[in-house]
């Protein structure tokens, strides 16, 4: 008998001297970019070149601070599968900073992501703060929880060797209450 164990990469870091800005205005400060929009009906769009295998990160998290809470925001990305296409998916600003995203469901998020990007439309009075990105691996969390998303788990599923803590029983926990699901047994 012998084990399996499956490299989990680590974060991937981009800090702000990593990126350049396509539209809108930059100014370059200790550790961050300060950017703002030319004029309300055109995006700042913020950019940076990467290689992330697609398969070995599931969240994008822009580190910004200082965007109204009306912004429209979009993750973009392009691909070395489809280079010429640009993938836009949208993202939530809360208390001025982007939440994470999860790009795993994202059916163009494929092959090696070549290109990041962060267009933000909004007043162009308010400049807001970049400070990097982190591309995040699916944990044992988030692979049960996209595993049990699944069609064929609505009918059921059996769990082997998870949840291993607390706080994953936790989390597994609240993720069924969201669906209105609780756990039948536990051996």
């Amino acid at each position: 008998d012998h084990a399996v164990f499956l490299a989990v990469p680590a974060d991937q870091r981009f800090d702000a001297a990593h990126m350049g800005v396509s539209r809108g205005r930059a100014q370059a400060t200790p550790g961050a970019l300060l950017v703002s929009t030319a004029n309300a009906e055109e995006p700042a769009v913020v950019v940076l070149k990467a290689a992330l295998r697609s398969s070995d990160f599931a969240g994008i998290e822009w580190i910004v601070a200082g965007l109204p809470d009306d912004a429209d925001v979009r993750l973009m990305w392009r691909t070395n599968y489809q280079p010429e296409r640009l993938n836009i998916a949208p993202m939530t600003v809360d208390g001025g900073r982007l939440r994470p995203i999860s790009v795993r469901a994202e059916p163009a998020w494929i092959g090696t992501i070549v290109d990041l990007g962060l267009a933000v439309r909004g007043n162009p009075q308010v400049p807001f703060e970049v400070r990097g990105v982190i591309a995040r691996p699916l944990g044992a969390v988030e692979l049960v929880r996209d595993r049990l998303s699944q069609t064929d788990a609505a009918r059921g599923f059996l769990l082997d060797g998870f949840p291993r803590n607390r706080p994953q029983a936790d989390d597994l926990d609240e993720f069924l209450a969201s669906r209105g699901e609780s756990l039948d047994a536990v051996i």
